[in-house]
């Protein structure tokens, strides 16, 4: 018998084995627990030292340098490093797919098999073009597709008679396809390209799919990755981020371009369109379209505004116990062009009479509300006592370290409240060497949330950055909400005083069935971290891991699994 066997069987003073081998685990369990506290209060103590303090700030100013060239210095640096980057990239997957045999066995085993019409543009490609395209075609896993070109005496002039008596090659007339797929002539397709679209509809249809695209040079070797989040209505408003590879449903296309089912809109009214029913998009993230030299067309969508715009009433929320941070953030915000602001001060007292006399000084001086705080800093409590005192229809909340860069910011942040399916709007933030602090948040970095591109100036793999979008959740340094979701979500939860307590209100928002964005379009400057020490405590950690367990251990949907969750850098995975 082992020994682990015969220790099963002792017992001692009576007890059985299985209640003493429980309570020594519970005693090693609290043991480990109080260890691992004493461990993270020391770690912060360091982390919090002036040397590490020095070390953090010489360390940002190195990534800053090598971002600062690498980002912004000369093209043809910026585009060798993301070449390299991304070939490497490649080579990793490449080494671990499985082989074209597999996933032709894969596809033929399919009980869904349904047929795909590709429709080829050919406006003003050249002939050579045209035939490796097609030759692209006819590589492909997934052989129940035939080529419909909307001009086939184009497609004549291009292709020898052979290819063109190929029993794939049919008329438009002759389409009746379960799906359509729209191809470039200037693009390649990835032999599983049709399988990998059709894979993601066999378990429910979809109205519209597409994919993840790279840029490739005249050779067809690797470039640069275009990765994409899932469906983002709001970011297709700003652009045709799906790219030039889609496939739509027969039906679903009949029913948006009418009888003439080949008579199509462009691209971008089409998406538009099948989209309005957004749970019926799929993103396929894999890099199945190789485009030839030619940028995806993100071309910006302009909507016109209407002439008159209503402005709600908007109550400005800032936490603040430093006088010199909170008179810098109002002269700034007191040049704010919006004519229906208040401004409401949390004055949280530390107890030194002269500082909060100051406090209360300034809160004055500049005409806010003001109500007081005493205890330990609680993030979540001082905003919801300041929304007490709130007269606003809409609630920014502010943090004292950050700053107004344009007089317009506060109509641009609010403004997509008006419609009700969005309930809370986070503000881009730019740290002041002009780097990005804040454009979202993701979850799952760094096993919990994080904001990916902190500390660039923009990044090559996620271009996302720059535009407004959906987002799974955005900080509280600016969040702008409507005063009745506010109140539907019980406002912020104060178990979380320092950490996740604005993760927290985004998530509930997005449960409740809200949209979360970020607004780009009028960015601001935060000082990051100069009111309060920069560490996530372990209890809050904990507690945010047990309550969104279920959204941690899914992907989140406004960020690219291609991406690292490893850290911030938005680098690949």
């Amino acid at each position: 018998m082992s020994p682990s066997s015969n220790r099963c069987r002792t017992t001692y003073g009576g007890a059985d084995e299985n209640t003493t081998t429980r309570d020594s685990l519970a005693a090693e369990v609290e043991w480990l627990s109080q260890h691992v506290e004493s461990l993270e209060y020391r770690l912060q103590r360091v982390e919090n030292s002036l040397f590490f303090r020095f070390l953090r700030a010489a360390g940002g100013i190195a990534i800053w340098l090598k971002h600062k060239v690498l980002l912004t210095g000369p093209a043809a640096i910026r585009a060798a490093e993301t070449k390299r980057c991304y070939r490497k990239w490649l080579a990793r997957e490449s080494a671990s797919a499985p082989s074209r045999q597999w996933h032709i066995e894969q596809a033929a085993a399919w009980t869904y098999q349904p047929s795909v019409d590709i429709f080829l543009r050919m406006s003003g490609v050249p002939p050579e073009r045209v035939r490796s395209a097609v030759a692209s075609l006819f590589r492909q896993t997934y052989t129940r597709w035939r080529l419909v070109p909307g001009n086939r005496r184009e497609l004549a002039s291009a292709l020898d008679a052979e290819c063109l008596r190929d029993p794939r090659v049919a008329n438009v007339d002759s389409a009746t396809g379960d799906y359509v797929a729209f191809v470039d002539a200037n693009d390649l397709l990835d032999p599983y390209a049709l399988q990998y679209m059709i894979e993601s509809v066999q378990s429910e249809p979809a109205e519209l799919i597409y994919a993840d695209e790279d840029l490739v040079d005249s050779s067809g070797h690797p470039v640069a990755p275009d990765l994409k989040p899932d469906w983002s209505p709001v970011l297709l408003e700003q652009c045709m981020y799906l790219g030039n590879f889609l496939i739509a449903r027969r039906e679903s296309l009949a029913r948006v371009s009418g009888e003439a089912e080949w008579n199509l809109p462009e691209l971008y009214d089409m998406a538009r369109l099948l989209g309005e029913h957004g749970k019926f998009v799929k993103h396929v993230p894999r890099i199945l379209n190789h485009r030839r030299g030619v940028q995806q067309p993100v071309s910006e969508k302009t909507s016109s505004k209407p002439a008159f715009r209503e402005f709600e009433p908007v109550s400005v929320v800032i936490c603040s116990r430093q006088p010199k941070l909170l008179r810098r953030c109002l002269e700034q915000l007191r040049k704010t062009a919006y004519p229906a602001m208040e401004i409401v001060v949390v004055e949280h007292e530390t107890g030194d009479a002269a500082t909060d006399a100051t406090l209360r000084v300034v809160t004055e001086e500049f005409g806010c509300r003001s109500v007081t705080y005493r205890g330990p800093f609680n993030f979540s409590e001082m905003s919801n006592l300041g929304v007490s005192v709130a007269c606003g229809n809409y609630l920014v909340f502010f943090n004292d370290d950050v700053w107004a860069l344009t007089a317009d910011w506060l109509e641009k942040l609010t403004a997509p409240l008006s419609d009700r399916q969005t309930a809370i709007i986070g503000a881009k933030l730019l740290y002041p060497n002009g780097t990005i602090q804040h454009a979202g948040i993701t979850i799952g970095i760094n096993g919990a949330a994080g904001h990916p591109g902190r500390g660039l100036f923009h990044s090559p793999y996620w271009k996302w950055l720059d535009y407004t979008r959906e987002v799974s959740a955005v900080t509280g340094a600016c969040l702008a909400i409507r005063r009745d979701v506010f109140r539907e979500l019980n406002g912020f939860d104060p178990t979380f005083p320092v950490n996740y307590n604005d993760v927290d209100l985004c998530l509930r928002a997005r449960r409740a069935g809200y949209r979360v964005l970020i607004e780009t379009s009028a960015p601001l400057q935060h000082a990051e971290c100069q009111t309060r020490e920069p560490v996530v405590r372990l209890e809050e950690h904990r507690l945010f891991f047990k309550r969104w367990s279920s959204v941690l251990h899914d992907r989140d949907p406004y960020y690219n699994p291609n991406l690292t969750l490893k850290s911030e850098n938005a680098a690949l995975g």
